[in-house]
């Protein structure tokens, strides 16, 4: 698949990310990948209030996650996105 958009946003990793083990809590890995989407979707000037006035909504209906890393406080990362054809 070739990417035709591709979008790129750094987070910081905070407390209240964190599990008990002091790591990343898996379900916060959604809200990381969520600011690459926004990032995405305003890079090709469809952000919410676009998407909201057009009368469609693209909701995310399937994840799949490969956990290879674990992120710790104050560490950071970033998450990319693209649009494929």
């Amino acid at each position: 698949m070739k990417a035709i958009v591709t979008a790129s946003v750094p987070f910081d990793v905070h407390f209240y990310d964190l599990d008990p083990m002091n790591i990343v809590w898996h379900g916060n890995y959604s809200k990381y990948f969520e600011l690459g989407r926004v990032a995405l979707l305003a890079k090709i000037g469809y952000g919410y209030n676009a998407m909201k006035a057009s009368g469609y909504a693209w909701p995310v209906i399937d994840m799949h996650i490969r956990y290879y890393r674990t992120g710790r406080v104050s560490s950071s990362g970033k998450t990319a996105s693209k649009l494929t054809i």
